[in-house]
């Protein structure tokens, strides 16, 4: 779970980082109705699905790592 660290997109790359394949990433978020913050192209382009929006939360399934983050992971 994790509160902003920054722009949207870094938080969801810095979380990114602490989760295994499979797992998955929440953010807390403005109120509801509120425009999305989450640019799908760049979200997609960190092996991630989401947001699935459920309250204050954004939920990310993290799908894989690119093959550099699985080189330097090991």
């Amino acid at each position: 779970m994790s509160r902003g660290l920054g722009p949207p997109i870094q938080t969801l790359n810095f979380s990114r980082e602490l989760v295994k394949p499979g797992g998955a990433i929440m953010i807390s978020e403005p109120p509801p109705g509120t425009d999305s913050r989450w640019d799908q192209q760049q979200v997609r382009a960190l092996g991630l699905e989401g947001p699935l929006r459920i309250g204050a939360v954004a939920m990310f399934h993290v799908k894989q790592f690119s093959s550099d983050d699985e080189t330097t992971a090991s």
